[in-house]
């Protein structure tokens, strides 16, 4: 594999593990009934910081928010290349970047992801069961799978425990400030794992919810040193943010669109991230 191949699969795997890891760290908020489901509409700047090829590599982007009930969407709108980008700037707004940007929607009920682009006309599903999406709304949400009474059920994560030598999970209220006109809860979070083969993985990071808006989060701070990927940082910020409840519609792959089984089809160049 080429240099430049393996430069264009890390940094994808960067941007898009942060992505995707942001938006898994949303906390969910409670639903009364299909009837009473809200939503959240807004807009913001993101930056991911990390290293390619030896060389401090920092991207920002413009994006878009939108939240309704279990699932998330964010779409990269734009993205700008600082730092030693010299022989990687083409390669990356082409390839990791295609035009018109793309688009993640994550689903917190089954922690299933979907990608997919414009440019591509195509989509990609990973995470939970393999399940095939319906390319048009659904006419009402469904109610929560997760039977009630189902105590187990809260501890099904656990089960994965049998993988590792040491796992540490702490979630610390900091405080409470005020962030683009909203008060605000502020939490410290830190993810730490260690498997049974020696492969460590360390997350951690600040979040800042507003208190007015039943907790979504106005700021997002992450940083993270795992294999593979070297000491990288991301940062959202969502300074303009509405109760606004979007169409079910913006969930789903857009009409016409084909579904790949690599993400790299979906977005850019034939590549697999570890997520």
């Amino acid at each position: 594999m080429s240099v430049r191949k393996i430069g264009r699969t890390r940094a994808f795997a960067f941007g898009f593990a942060f992505v995707a890891a942001s938006l898994a760290c949303i906390p969910a908020r409670a639903q009364n009934a299909p009837q009473s489901e809200v939503g959240y509409v807004g807009t913001g700047d993101a930056q991911i910081q990390t290293m390619l090829a030896g060389a401090p590599l920092t991207l920002a982007a413009n994006v878009a928010f939108e939240e309704r009930g279990s699932r998330v969407r964010l779409d990269i709108l734009s993205v700008g290349l600082q730092g030693n980008t010299s022989g990687i700037t083409g390669m990356m707004a082409t390839q990791l970047f295609p035009a018109g940007g793309f688009t993640v929607v994550f689903n917190r009920s089954d922690s299933t992801y979907t990608v997919w682009s414009a440019a591509r006309h195509a989509y990609f599903i990973g995470g939970g069961p393999n399940t095939t999406p319906t390319p048009t709304p659904t006419p009402a949400p469904s109610p929560s799978a997760t039977p009630r009474g189902d105590l187990f059920g809260l501890f099904g994560p656990l089960r994965s425990l049998k993988d590792d030598r040491t796992l540490s999970l702490t979630v610390a209220l900091t405080g409470h400030s005020t962030l683009f006109g909203h008060p605000v809860s502020n939490v410290h979070y830190a993810f730490v794992r260690t498997t049974l083969a020696g492969d460590t993985m360390d997350v951690h990071g600040d979040l800042a919810v507003a208190e007015d808006l039943s907790g979504v989060p106005l700021q997002l701070t992450a940083s993270a040193l795992a294999k593979g990927i070297p000491q990288s940082s991301l940062r959202i910020e969502l300074p303009q943010l509405e109760k606004r409840l979007p169409s079910e519609a913006d969930f789903l792959p857009p009409p016409g669109y084909t579904r790949v089984t690599n993400m790299g089809d979906a977005i850019g160049g034939k590549i697999t991230p570890t997520l």
